[in-house]
């Protein structure tokens, strides 16, 4: 083979393939590939060429040895004297359930999952008792937010000091009309810094939770516009409590959470306000369906009507009494409880409606902050459980 061809096989092969494997002379267009579970990739067979000259692999080739490059899941494997026993017994479907309690992804091999809890744990510390809990659920004209502080004792419930609901387009100064219009980058900045500085900020927040977004919903191939304005706007705020970090503005940590693991932790283990929510485990998994946002509003309305869940003070007792005045006409009219009176109803929903255009935003927010909650004292609790076993 003539030295141009083998510079030109050579630039082919590293375009192509990520992964070089030497096998032996005389064989530079005999190539196998076997798919990879984790990376797509398992093993490339062929030569490294150095100018002219090929160099041969100096041990036998076999299916079944490592590919040249290490596969590794999210992070490094740990050896499996490191593991804990208690967490090596486990099965894989026992490990995934662990993982959710816990608010991780449950998505890995076994050993990869196992490394993945452990090193959740390793980098868990307990919550101080004087934490701020800021939840936000991202959106331009129904932007939710409420202030949780973790719960005094054993067996208490997280309180709700504020709650509430920001219209983005309502921000500018120079708003006349009350319907802000323009969303360019120039100005939805704008917007994001009004939004921290007179209404986040002030709440003094130790850890601020954004709700993760994605590009695309619904399984659908487009990207809506109001889509990226959103996802702007996340971007958007992590820059600006990172800048306001960096400058000595603000103390706490910013952390990001997957709305995916909210929904199956809290209504697949919990049934308060929910009816049969175990028997409704495949429709809460399902993202984004009307039966999901449904469930997890009668959750938070069934907390505040039995007084289970969550505790509320201050601006946090004002939206609860609105968001229960508005949830409970439609518990009530779903149960078939009777017309009750009417004039009276509608009064009320005009009015709540107007403080609580859609009660599935600020649920989330509530039901995110508590969820993460629960998590750190699962992640606690567990850890503790193993001891000096980490």
């Amino acid at each position: 083979m003539q030295g141009v061809e083998m510079e030109k096989l050579l630039d082919y092969d590293n375009k192509q393939r990520p992964c070089l494997a030497l096998l032996s002379r005389r064989t530079c267009n005999n190539v196998y590939r076997i798919s990879l579970t984790s990376t797509r990739w398992k093993h490339v067979r062929s030569n490294v060429v150095e100018g002219d000259e090929v160099k041969p692999l100096k041990r036998k080739w076999n299916p079944k040895s490592e590919p040249c490059l290490p596969v590794q899941a999210d992070h490094e494997q740990v050896s499996a004297s490191a593991v804990p026993s208690s967490l090596s017994n486990l099965k894989l479907n026992q490990l995934q359930d662990l993982a959710r309690t816990l608010g991780i992804s449950q998505t890995a091999p076994k050993q990869a999952l196992t490394s993945r809890l452990l090193d959740t744990l390793t980098h868990t510390n307990p919550l101080p008792p004087a934490s701020r809990i800021l939840s936000i659920d991202l959106g331009i004209r129904n932007l939710a937010y409420a202030l949780l502080t973790p719960p005094l004792s054993l067996g208490s419930n997280p309180t709700v000091h504020a709650w509430n609901r920001v219209d983005l387009r309502t921000l500018s100064s120079g708003d006349h009309e009350g319907k802000y219009k323009d969303f360019t980058p120039p100005h939805l900045s704008t917007l994001a810094l009004e939004l921290v500085s007179k209404h986040l900020l002030p709440l003094q927040p130790s850890h601020v939770l954004i709700e993760k977004q994605r590009f695309r919903s619904g399984g659908g191939s487009a990207v809506l516009e109001w889509t990226v304005r959103v996802n702007s706007l996340e971007s958007m705020l992590y820059a600006i409590f990172a800048t306001l970090k960096r400058l000595g503005g603000f103390d706490g940590v910013v952390i990001p959470i997957d709305p995916r693991y909210v929904g199956p932790f809290l209504l697949g283990d919990e049934g308060e306000g929910v009816e049969k929510v175990e028997n409704a485990g495949l429709k809460v998994l399902k993202k984004g369906s009307k039966e999901n946002k449904r469930l997890k509003i009668d959750l938070v309305g069934g907390w505040m009507r039995d007084g289970k869940g969550v505790e509320f003070e201050g601006e946090g007792e004002v939206m609860r009494r609105a968001f229960l005045r508005r949830w409970l006409p439609r518990e009530r009219k779903k149960k078939k409880m009777g017309k009750g009176d009417k004039d009276g109803e509608r009064v009320g929903e005009v009015e709540e409606e107007e403080m609580i255009p859609k009660l599935d935003d600020v649920a989330d927010c509530l039901l995110q902050g508590v969820a993460w909650l629960r998590w750190e004292e699962n992640k606690r609790r567990l850890k503790e459980e193993l001891g000096g076993q980490l």
